[in-house]
């Protein structure tokens, strides 16, 4: 339809009458003039973006645990669909950045391989975010070409898929006041139709780099990522997983299925969620607490989450105890996965052995939950129940783990 609509126009330049044409008025030509210099302006933020995007991550060694002359697959149109990464650096003992640092230098990869944590804080006009929208969109349509769906690969923890996911929506979420720059709304907050939406937009590929990797697991990526430790008996080098791995991400006879995707909604007729998220802060160790004066009592201190995204969830959802577990975690992540594991064991033990803090009810009363319009949380409420005997409620999409 494009290229239609580009011949039309072409023809109908060459068809003019150019020695009666109206010649353009003073205004009409410095808004040309404008709009060229800020093309002009864009283009070379963009060509500065890119550039810093292929400065190597800092790992903190000298050496990349895959050795320093680890390649990564050649392109092939006829055996592959494109891909696009978005690869947390800190996650598996920081083999995330190792693994960044390989494509970094790789053709292909180089250009469409993405710290995620760098897209998150660059969405200013110029920035990271908009040169992975440009590659997203044409990967997309590249894949399109190729009669398949482009992939993105997501490297990091379980988290890491619900916040790829996020990031690939607000890389399409339009923006009227850069309609010029191809930000246009084409209806529905988004700069693709919903039929573009559902045609192009890209599969996930999952590269465990947390600590349980169960989203990787149940997709058939994997417990572990390529390379590491763990998986020494496989008869193959850090360096040959890495490419074996990447190999069938990338093949085109890989299976692409669809998976429940869910996450907190507002009510209907709302458009707010009565629902904050905020996260803990304090010091690291067994007790994140501190007296807001001396000689007070311990209080848990919280702000509000610094990045904003949409709440997507691809695994589970906890409200109670794993959920402030998993809080007081975040405060004292390791570099070693086995370490990370310890600290979930830790601080569950702490948990149970302190007093309560008086920020958090006791057990769940007063939560309610309802899904797909019917309530869901506590059961029997009808009759009483308050939710007072629960410590927790969840959501799994994992069925061995229901």
């Amino acid at each position: 339809m494009l290229r239609a609509a580009s011949n039309d126009f072409w023809l109908l330049l060459s068809d003019k009458n150019w020695l009666n044409r109206e010649v353009p008025s003073k205004n009409g030509l410095e808004d040309c003039k404008n709009a060229d210099s800020q093309q002009a302006e864009l283009a070379a933020m963009h060509t500065r973006t890119r550039s810093l995007n292929l400065v190597l991550e800092d790992t903190g060694t000298k050496t990349n645990r895959y050795g320093s002359q680890c390649g990564l697959p050649e392109f092939s149109k006829q055996r592959h669909v494109p891909v696009l990464g978005l690869i947390n650096p800190k996650s598996g003992g920081q083999a995330g950045a190792d693994i960044l640092n390989i494509c970094k230098r790789s053709p292909y990869y180089q250009d469409r391989f993405f710290n995620i944590v760098k897209v998150a804080k660059s969405q200013e006009r110029g920035g990271v975010l908009d040169i992975f929208r440009m590659e997203l969109v044409a990967a997309c349509e590249e894949a399109k070409k190729l009669n398949t769906r482009a992939r993105v690969l997501s490297g990091g923890g379980d988290g890491s898929a619900s916040f790829s996911l996020s990031l690939i929506m607000q890389a399409l979420k339009a923006d009227d006041g850069r309609a010029a720059e191809g930000l246009a709304d084409s209806g529905n907050g988004f700069i693709w139709t919903d039929e573009e939406l559902h045609d192009l937009f890209p599969a996930l590929v999952q590269l465990p780099l947390g600590t349980a990797n169960d989203f990787g697991n149940i997709l058939g990526w994997g417990k572990k990522y390529p390379g590491s430790k763990t998986n020494f008996g496989c008869g193959m080098t850090p360096a040959q997983q890495l490419a074996f791995w990447f190999e069938h991400a990338l093949d085109r006879q890989a299976i692409v299925t669809s998976f429940d995707l869910w996450g907190v909604m507002p009510q209907p007729g709302s458009d707010r969620c009565d629902f904050k998220v905020c996260e803990l802060v304090g010091p690291r160790g067994w007790n994140p607490k501190v007296p807001l004066a001396e000689g007070e009592q311990q209080q848990l201190v919280m702000r509000e989450a610094s990045v904003a995204v949409p709440f997507f969830v691809c695994l589970y959802f906890s409200v109670g105890l794993f959920g402030y577990v998993v809080s007081r975690f975040q405060l004292n992540r390791h570099k070693s996965p086995a370490a990370n594991k310890a600290e979930y064991a830790r601080q569950l033990c702490g948990i149970m052995l302190e007093r309560r803090p008086p920020q958090l009810r006791q057990n769940l009363n007063a939560i309610r939950l309802h899904c797909d319009g019917e309530h869901y949380f506590p059961p029997r409420y009808q009759t009483g129940n308050t939710g007072n005997r629960y410590r927790e409620v969840g959501f799994y999409n994992i069925n061995w783990q229901a």
